[in-house]
């Protein structure tokens, strides 16, 4: 009886590794294809209490090398001309990804690019779980680190226009 309890676990054990690394496949994949989209429900600036951004959309499309974002900013400017920049203060990018490179590590998929914008350049990490449960962590040459918590999902393809 111990024995086919023990066989039984074992079993089950390599059933949800298995399951684990299939679900960490299909996520490197998407983020491989280059369609996908990051959708923020939570900020936590340096030094402040996380904000709850369910209220107002942030988000981060990725289609092939582009990225596009749109992030709420709740932190420090170390330039004055960023602080009261057209944009808002948020976080904004739209463009082409420098240093992009993709990794899998500890059952996470790692996502790291550079986004240049005027003024400022963002380093950008994007850690996604097997879940789709992501975070994305973004440096600043002129405004203090900010991480995001939120999920990655599939972009919608584009319906064909008549």
């Amino acid at each position: 009886m111990r024995t086919r309890t023990f066989l039984l676990i074992i079993v089950l054990c390599i059933s949800a590794l298995s399951a684990q690394a299939q679900e960490i496949a299909d996520i490197e994949e998407l983020v491989e294809s280059g369609k996908f989209l990051f959708t923020a429900d939570r900020a936590f600036p340096t030094g402040g209490s996380s904000v709850n951004l369910i209220s107002r959309p942030n988000k981060a499309e990725f289609k092939g090398d582009n990225a596009k974002g749109d992030l709420a900013y709740f932190g420090k400017a170390h330039n004055a001309s960023v602080a009261y920049s057209a944009d808002g203060g948020g976080i904004k990018f739209d463009g082409e990804m420098m240093n992009k490179e993709i990794k899998v590590k500890k059952k996470n998929v790692i996502l790291s690019f550079k986004m240049k914008v005027p003024g400022d350049q963002y380093s950008c990490s994007l850690t996604i779980t097997s879940s789709g449960s992501a975070t994305l962590a973004i440096s600043s040459n002129n405004k203090s680190f900010i991480s995001y918590n939120g999920a990655v999902t599939a972009m919608e393809e584009e319906k064909e226009k008549e």
